[in-house]
C-alpha cells in the first residue's frame, strides 16, 4: 500500500465525516423549524399524506397493483394522521399512537 492509498482512505474518511456532520446539522435545523411552526408544519404532514394517498390510488388505477397492499396503506396512513390532532405533542398511550405502532408490526410482518 503506498502513501498515495492512505492519503486517499483519510480523504474518503474525512468527506464521510463531513457528509455525516452536515446531515446531523440539516436535521438539527429541520427539528427547530418543526418546533417553530408547528401548524404550518401539521398542514405540510397532511399535505404529503394526502399526495401519498392520491398516488395509491393512482397505482391501483393505473398499473393495477394490487387492491390490499395499497388500501391497508391508505388505511395506514389514515391512521398516522389522526396522530396529528394533537401535534407536535403525542401521548404514548392514546388509541391513534397503538394503532399506528400495530399497523407498522402487521406491515412488516407480511414484508
Amino acid at each position: 500500500m503506498s502513501f498515495l492509498h492512505l492519503v486517499a482512505f483519510a480523504a474518503v474518511v474525512l468527506g464521510f465525516c463531513f457528509v455525516v456532520l452536515s446531515l446531523a446539522c440539516g436535521l438539527y435545523y429541520l427539528a427547530e423549524l418543526v418546533e417553530e411552526y408547528t401548524v404550518y408544519t401539521r398542514k405540510i404532514i397532511k399535505a404529503m399524506t394526502a399526495t401519498v394517498v392520491g398516488i395509491h390510488v393512482l397505482l391501483w388505477i393505473v398499473d393495477r397493483l394490487p387492491f390490499l397492499l395499497l388500501a391497508f396503506s391508505i388505511l395506514c396512513h389514515g391512521v398516522y394522521t389522526m396522530n396529528l390532532k394533537t401535534f407536535p405533542f403525542i401521548s404514548l398511550t392514546s388509541v391513534p399512537f397503538i394503532a399506528s405502532c400495530g399497523m407498522l408490526c402487521i406491515f412488516k410482518r407480511h414484508h
